[in-house]
């Protein structure tokens, strides 16, 4: 990138009319850095008017110094549009890793949707990222709020986000998502989890929602059944009342299937909490 090096009064820098990045984060750390070490990358600036320069890349160097007193800082003063100016911070940024996959997401689209300065080819050729590596991260950014959540709070790593917008349905992304970062699966069965959710019935339900409706329509007969062996051992204890030594035997199998039926009835609670 051609320009010049030059010392430049902070006074006289205005922060990004389009930022990057929408956060500024580890302040201390990045001035605690820069008073020991100095600071070892100039800032990319360029000309707003006779007086004034606009940070191309460097926002986060700059409030540091700023925090250090600093009066004066070195620019790199470069003659770039608004695009190649968003262009040249994205890039940076992109290349320190200093976004997260959130923030990056949204530069993209800002860039593609918002700005309307050129397509996602045209946008991979820049940050020399493949076509698929830039859409998978857009997409990212059409997940239900809860999940975008996960996202940031890093309960659900991005690429196993990535996955579940495969899934058609914003629903079953949320209950993915919810059994993903319970169970703390990894990225492998995640993925085998989201594959077998994409397989859809005419009644547009799931693959899990199928097995757990399975699972409770079988334990509903299992508990039917031991309900009427209970009766029947009910009646037969009725019917042998002057025999005590049946009678006992019988009502210890006829608490047996109490137990047995209390069970059942735990294990489909449990069965109903993952739909």
């Amino acid at each position: 990138m051609s320009g010049i090096i030059e010392d430049i009064e902070i006074s006289h820098l205005n922060q990004p009319s389009n930022p990057v990045r929408l956060t500024i984060d580890r302040l201390e750390e990045l001035a605690n850095s820069i008073q020991k070490q100095g600071l070892l990358n100039p800032l990319i600036v360029r000309i707003k008017d006779s007086n004034t320069f606009e940070i191309v890349a460097g926002t986060r160097r700059y409030h540091a110094c700023k925090m250090l007193g600093w009066r004066k800082l070195p620019c790199h003063v470069v003659n770039l549009d608004d695009k190649e100016s968003f262009v040249a911070s994205l890039i940076e940024n992109v290349q320190r890793q200093s976004m997260n996959v959130l923030e990056e997401a949204m530069a993209y689209k800002r860039f593609v949707d918002n700005s309307g300065w050129g397509g996602i080819t045209e946008l991979a050729t820049n940050l020399g990222k493949s076509i698929s590596y830039v859409t998978k991260k857009i997409q990212l950014l059409d997940l239900p709020p809860a999940v975008l959540d996960s996202v940031k709070d890093s309960s659900l790593k991005p690429s196993i986000a990535e996955e579940l917008c495969t899934v058609k349905d914003k629903g079953n992304q949320e209950m993915l998502a919810g059994i993903i970062t319970k169970q703390h699966l990894s990225f492998r069965r995640s993925r085998t989890l989201v594959k077998s959710n994409e397989l859809f019935t005419q009644y547009g339900k799931s693959e899990i929602e199928i097995r757990t409706e399975k699972i409770i329509k079988t334990l509903d007969k299992g508990i039917t059944v031991l309900r009427v062996a209970m009766n029947r051992m009910s009646e037969l204890i009725g019917n042998n009342e002057d025999n005590e030594v049946i009678v006992t035997k019988l009502m210890h199998h006829k608490n047996l299937l109490h137990e047995q039926i209390d069970d059942l009835i735990k294990e489909k609670k449990k069965a109903s909490r993952v739909r």
